[in-house]
């Protein structure tokens, strides 16, 4: 197994975009789970300037519905074509959810 930091606040290296949030590629094998999809800017620049091929995402998991954890989410599912999504239930029922920052991206 391998833990692979796509989206933090901060980069180590160049052509990385560092951004407000956090997005984890938990890899094995041929595949992998994000968690986490950060705010969605950083994401797919950071994916593909590490060489990694977005289409080993098996799934998503979703820590909370924080903004900045997420914000890629829509454009990931756009992107990649639908995935299963692993989140608590309550998720949607916060102030700061998952659902506000969909409908902003609309």
């Amino acid at each position: 197994m391998e833990v692979i930091v796509l989206v933090d606040n901060t980069v180590n290296r160049r052509g990385l975009i560092a951004e407000h949030g956090l997005s984890l590629l938990v890899r094995w094998g041929e595949g992998g789970v994000l968690f986490d999809t950060g705010s969605g800017t950083a994401l797919f620049q950071n994916i593909l300037n590490m060489g990694l091929d977005p289409r080993e995402i098996k799934g998503v998991a979703l820590s909370h519905g924080h903004y900045d954890h997420v914000g890629g989410l829509k454009r990931l599912l756009e992107l990649c074509g639908p995935l299963p999504v692993f989140a608590h239930p309550s998720i949607f029922l916060r102030p700061n959810t998952i659902e506000r920052t969909i409908k902003r991206d609309t």
